[in-house]
């Protein structure tokens, strides 16, 4: 079976099993997988499982296509894989920047889901919490590992957090900056939050959304009542900020995290108001020269709301698995 735009002459490297459960598909996209896995999962009433897969490149193009093998399970059980297939769709993992590292980090596809965890960051605590509550999936917005890991060992805290997870059989998923720029994603989260019209990718790409969001407020009004109108959305107590307080502000660009290097789209947009969760001194000083606002909530600030969103959502699509949103976590910057 080949997706639109495939034929059956390009050969397979291993038989073909037509069967209604156990079935080897071409795959190009995680959506057509994904498509593909939901209406088989429809017809059989349970659930699919990609087991393995051997990647061959197109005679056609430059990028490579799965051999897939799909193959349902006798019981009922969910699987780390399908809250992987909904994750996603929700966030198309060919979003993510190219630097970025995402997707399945540590764990068994196949493996039954009970209990779901998301979290900002993985944290010590948070691999005591996932422990303590037998949690079989953390949904992490930043990756771990996020660089390359040489040993595994427990000599260093990335190396402790990675043998804890893997010896008590968590998996770990990073959708990061698929996340930041899903259509419903963090920066989409943080423009409507704000009432945003019109809104935007701040810097746009041809095959996909894109980076950051801006767009215009209903009627013009000064950086002190945006400053408050953002605090009361990600409900927190204080930021900080760039210009003065009766600033007139109309268009407002938003970046979450650390994406002080926005600021030029921002200011090429003609955005009265950046706001992102840290950036350099630097960005700060030409910001103010640029005569645009600039507002500082802090990089746990800007994103840990997102990620209990997304825990609501889980819980939604799989109201069978309890999932949850760290109640370990915290900000580690403290504000005296």
């Amino acid at each position: 079976m080949t997706p639109d735009g495939l034929t059956d002459d390009i050969s397979f490297p291993f038989d073909r099993d037509e069967s209604p459960t156990r079935l080897l598909v071409w795959e190009k996209s995680g959506r057509w997988a994904a498509s593909l896995r939901r209406e088989l999962g429809e017809a059989t009433t349970r659930p699919i499982e990609i087991r393995s897969s051997r990647m061959l490149k197109d005679e056609l193009g430059d990028r490579p296509y799965s051999f897939v093998l799909i193959e349902a399970h006798e019981d009922n059980a969910h699987r780390v894989l399908d809250a992987l297939v909904h994750l996603g769709e929700f966030a198309p993992l060919e979003l993510a920047e190219d630097w970025d590292n995402v997707g399945l980090l540590v764990g068994d596809q196949a493996r039954a889901v009970s209990r779901i965890m998301t979290c900002l960051t993985i944290t010590p605590e948070c691999v005591i919490e996932a422990r303590e509550k037998s949690v079989d999936l953390i949904v992490s917005h930043h990756p771990m590992p996020f660089r390359p890991v040489k040993r595994l060992t427990t000599d260093h805290t990335v190396g402790q957090m990675l043998w804890d997870l893997a010896r008590n059989g968590t998996a770990v998923y990073s959708p990061h900056t698929a996340f930041d720029s899903a259509e419903e994603g963090i920066n989409q989260m943080t423009a409507q939050g704000l009432d945003l019209e019109s809104i935007q990718p701040l810097v746009p790409r041809e095959d996909a959304l894109g980076s950051g969001r801006f767009g215009s407020l209903p009627t013009p009004i000064t950086l002190g009542e945006l400053i408050d109108k953002l605090k009361k959305f990600l409900r927190i107590d204080q930021v900080r900020y760039v210009g003065g307080s009766e600033q007139s502000i109309k268009k407002v660009a938003t970046g979450c995290g650390s994406a002080g290097m926005f600021l030029e789209q921002a200011v090429a947009n003609d955005c009265d108001a950046f706001i992102t969760g840290e950036t350099d001194f630097h960005t700060c000083l030409e910001a103010r020269a640029q005569q645009t606002a600039l507002i500082l909530t802090g990089h746990y600030a800007s994103e840990r709301f997102a990620v209990e969103r997304l825990a609501d959502c889980l819980s939604e699509k799989y109201p069978n698995i309890e999932t949850f949103a760290s109640h370990n976590e915290s900000d580690p910057i403290e504000c005296g």
